[in-house]
């Protein structure tokens, strides 16, 4: 019976060693674009209140306001942007009117990374989500 044990323990261990998830291809194709462009990562945004947004890929999201446009890194990938806001939890903010990285959530996904973009900008990088 514990030799069983033993081997399913092992068997398991090893899947999980061999299903992490590393970046894709549009994940590549995205951190790349944001290195050759320069984008510059902020920390914060203030008067960040009801923002639109496009979902790029799970990892990447654009967030919208009437003049400015925001792209999100999540921490990790994240299917719950992808729900609409009944099947979503709601967002943790240190300050409800404002977002940062690395502590507050958007969409129920934590924030890894915010660079401030461009409209055109933004089309290009929903044109690499949808590769």
């Amino acid at each position: 019976m514990k030799s069983v044990i033993l081997v399913i323990s092992a068997l398991l261990l090893t899947a999980c060693a061999t299903t992490s998830q590393g970046p894709n291809e549009q994940d590549l194709a995205i951190r790349q674009y944001i290195e050759d462009n320069g984008l510059q990562e902020i920390h914060t945004i203030r008067d960040f209140d009801n923002p639109g947004q496009l979902i790029v890929n799970r990892r990447y999201i654009i967030a919208y306001m009437r003049k400015t446009q925001y792209l999100f890194e999540y921490a990790y990938e994240c299917k719950l942007a992808e729900l609409g806001t009944a099947g979503r939890p709601s967002d943790k903010r240190r300050r409800s009117k404002s977002i940062s990285s690395g502590t507050d959530t958007f969409r129920g996904c934590a924030v890894k990374a915010i660079y401030p973009i461009t409209y055109p900008q933004a089309e290009d990088l929903m044109a690499l989500g949808r590769t």
